[in-house]
This record gives C-alpha cells, sequence and structure tokens, in this order.
C-alpha cells in the first residue's frame, strides 16, 4: 500500500485487532429507488452443505421528523450473475435529490455481472472498481446532477470457499461481526480525512469546515457531475474469506454510524438470530438516538453448516419472500413511502406474522396514517427486550 492510501479500516477505533481482509484504494482516474421497497429474509440454500447460506433482512425509515424526502435506495440481489447461493447488498445515500441513488440501486449490481461475464479472469475487487467507473459515466450521461455514497457487498462462490468483497464511496459503511466483534470492511471518504483531503487539495480543491470547496461534506461519491474533479467515484474495496467466526455482516448509511460506533451496532444485534428483527432494531435505536438523517441499514446473517436450518424452515422464509415481492408500497406526492418506515411484515418465520401484525397497528391509527415516531414505549424498546430474553434463554 502506497503512502497515499489510507490506512486499513480494520484498524479504526470501533475494530479490535483482527486479521485484515484483503483491500484497495483505487486512485481517481484523470479522465448513481431501490431495485425492492419492501424488506425480505430469506434463507440462501445452494444444495452446498460444505458451505456457509446466509439470511438477510432490510428495514429503512424516511426519519420524517427531520427529513421531508426518503433519498435512499438499496439492492438486494439473491442467486447473484445466476449462480445459485451467491448475494449482492448494497445500500446507496443520495444527497442533492434521490435520482442518483435510484439509479443505482436499479442497475449498479448489473453492470458488475455484465463485467463479470466479458471479464470471466479479472479479480472482483477490480471489476467492482470498474462497475463503479461505469455507473460514473452513466450518471454523467443522463444528465443526472444528485450524487449517492454507496456500500455494497458480494457473496461470492468460489471452489470450497465463499468470499465476501466490498466496495464503497463516500461514508456508508460495512461492518462484519467476527466472534463478536467488529471489523470494518469499508472506508468512510469524509473532508475530515487527510488523506483524503490532501488528494482534494492536490486536485485543485480546497476544504472549508471539512467540506470539499465548502459544500460537500463526502470525498468520494457515485454522481456529483459538477464536482467530479475532486469527488471521485474510485471506491475502497476489500476481500476476505467467510468463516465460521463470522456471524452477520451490517450494511447500512450514515445515519446510523452517526449515532453508534462499529461495535455498538454489533453488540446491539449480537443475540438476534433473525437478520430482519435486526435490521429493524438498529434502524429503531438510531432513531431514539436521535439520528437526524435518513436510515437504512441491512443485516446479513451467515449460517454455518453445522447450524443450518431445516428444510420446514426453508420453505417458510422462502414463502415469506415471495409474498414480500408481491407487496406494493404507496407512495404520496414527494415521491416517499407513504409509512413512516418501510418495512416487510414477514419477520422471517410463519410464526412471528401476528406478532408483526401486531406492531404495525400499534404504530397505525384506525384511519390507517402511521402515528409519531418510535417513543420510549416503541419497538425499538420491545426488540431490545426480546433480545435480552433470547441472550438468557441461551445462556441458561
Amino acid at each position: 500500500m502506497s503512502s497515499k492510501d489510507p490506512p486499513s479500516s480494520s484498524t479504526s477505533s470501533d475494530s479490535p485487532p483482527a486479521p485484515a481482509p484483503t483491500h484497495t484504494d483505487s486512485s481517481p482516474s484523470k479522465s448513481s429507488t431501490s431495485s425492492t421497497t419492501s424488506s425480505s429474509s430469506t434463507y440462501d440454500d445452494d444444495d452446498r452443505s460444505d458451505l456457509p447460506g446466509f439470511y438477510f433482512g432490510f428495514h429503512e425509515d424516511r426519519n420524517r421528523l427531520n427529513r421531508r424526502t426518503m433519498e435512499d435506495a438499496h439492492a438486494l440481489e439473491i442467486n447473484f450473475a445466476g449462480v445459485r447461493g451467491q448475494g449482492y447488498f448494497a445500500v446507496y445515500d443520495g444527497h442533492a435529490g434521490r435520482q442518483a441513488a435510484q439509479w443505482c440501486g436499479d442497475n449498479v449490481h448489473k453492470i458488475l455481472v455484465e463485467l463479470m461475464d466479458a471479464h470471466p479472469g479479472v479479480p472482483i475487487v477490480e471489476l467492482m472498481n470498474e462497475a463503479f467507473e461505469r455507473t460514473d459515466r452513466e450518471l454523467a450521461q443522463l444528465g443526472i446532477h444528485s450524487g449517492c455514497t454507496a456500500v455494497a457487498s458480494l457473496v461470492s462462490i468460489e471452489g470450497d470457499r465463499r468470499v465476501l468483497y466490498t466496495a464503497n464511496v463516500g461514508d456508508a459503511r460495512s461492518v462484519l461481526c467476527r466472534k463478536g466483534q467488529a471489523l470494518r470492511l469499508s472506508y468512510d471518504h469524509k473532508g475530515s480525512d487527510p488523506f483524503e483531503a490532501k488528494r482534494v487539495i492536490d486536485a485543485g480543491g480546497f476544504m472549508m469546515n471539512h467540506r470539499v470547496n465548502g459544500v460537500l461534506a463526502v470525498t468520494r461519491s457515485l454522481g456529483d457531475v459538477s464536482m467530479k474533479e475532486l469527488v471521485v467515484g474510485n471506491p475502497y474495496t476489500t476481500e476476505i474469506e467467510i468463516t465460521s467466526d463470522d456471524e452477520f455482516l451490517i450494511l447500512a448509511c450514515d445515519g446510523i454510524w452517526d449515532v453508534m460506533s462499529d461495535q455498538e451496532a454489533v453488540n446491539l444485534i449480537l443475540g438476534l438470530d433473525e437478520p430482519q428483527r435486526a435490521a429493524e432494531l438498529l434502524v429503531h435505536q438510531a432513531l431514539e438516538n436521535m439520528s437526524t438523517d435518513n436510515l437504512s441499514a441491512i443485516v446479513v446473517r451467515f449460517v454455518h453448516p453445522k447450524r443450518r436450518p431445516s428444510h420446514a424452515t426453508n420453505a417458510a422464509l422462502a414463502a415469506n419472500a415471495q409474498r414480500a415481492e408481491s407487496e406494493e408500497i404507496i407512495y404520496d406526492n414527494d415521491e416517499t413511502p407513504t409509512p413512516r418506515s418501510v418495512s416487510m411484515a414477514r419477520l422471517g418465520s410463519v410464526e412471528r406474522e401476528d406478532e408483526a401484525a401486531r406492531v404495525k397497528a400499534e404504530e397505525t391509527g384506525a384511519d390507517g396514517k402511521v402515528r409519531g415516531p418510535v417513543d420510549g414505549e416503541g419497538l425499538g424498546v420491545r426488540l431490545r427486550e426480546e433480545v435480552e430474553k433470547e441472550m438468557k434463554r441461551k445462556s441458561g
């Protein structure tokens, strides 16, 4: 790694010493609505009992007390690139509008598939870098002037291994839980970072109040065509093999990370087996911690061979995911979901549907309109109580 590269993300204060993933931070060259609007919690069963599988869950909240519109987008793709057992997960946090984030949620993973098909021998990290660069070019050609931060993770099957690849620009973050400890797989590209500030200044820009040219707080993004010479789209990438020590992965926008550290987020959901519940808890805890931004969180829980769920559980989860895909989210005039938070009512098992309906009813008035934000008696508290009970049950 050259002296101009930022330090390894695994050495952050939120992450204890751990084997660092292989990473690259591409230097800039000289020369953007999510794919789904409701979440799912699905077990990936690729008929390879020797490889870890995964569940995933997603939850988002506009944060209506602080944000008029929802500018986040996401992508959740299973059997990625036509390979059973692979998955692609991404969060795109928009600014100056939602167009760039929406376009990225719909298209970045498709660009990556095209590149993988066209260049089968090229390392995935290089293809992810090229996918981000091509996205920047596409957004410019389309005349989309808004921008977004991005974090994307690919679970790849490579022989007898599952490998986790991550790419990010900006301050959207990816955190792996390994043996209960937080291991950051991304890098925060902010104006407060001395490496990034120097790069911007060397490129002809200036920093004011830790903002690029006094405007943008992040130093790398997708889109932002008017500032592209300074705010580049080249991602920080990591590659790490998934082992039996790896429990789950969190991908989230800065609205989550502004109000909790990597380790706090890991500790919060450590006792939850269902990633859908975990994603909900992260978002609701961020609201309780007074986050002022849009909120999006994806949780991918790895299931290792010795503790794979039964085929009956797999079937139930698959049915839940299929129902989620058929659900409609109604949008109001400002193109934001009418519910204060968008999350599938299926919480990972058929038995939880009644509970989900009850929670939804508590958050919604008789006229169907959503009530105020979750308070001390809200869903966040109930989820924490559930975690505590589950941990006591396991320890007992």
